[in-house]
């Protein structure tokens, strides 16, 4: 696991960006986040719950949106 973090470390941080904005954008947002804590180690322990957070959040979100487009309301 620590070559792994070391390895990863190696990456430049811009290229590190991109993977995630493209993850972001053709996958979906929670999970780019919660790849972070893989690509950005250096980030303090505060920093890494605080985006599981936002992630945990928007992953809610994104599904209630779903269950709302999905549902079949008939009065």
């Amino acid at each position: 696991m620590q070559s792994l973090i070391l390895n990863i470390q190696k990456i430049p941080r811009y290229v590190r960006f991109l993977i995630l904005a493209l993850i972001a954008v053709l996958v979906n947002l929670p999970l780019a986040l919660l790849l972070m804590w893989l690509l950005y180690p250096e980030w303090s322990r505060r920093a890494k719950i605080i985006v599981t957070i936002i992630a945990l959040i928007l992953g809610v979100y994104q599904v209630v949106q779903y269950l709302n487009a999905h549902a079949s309301w008939s009065l």
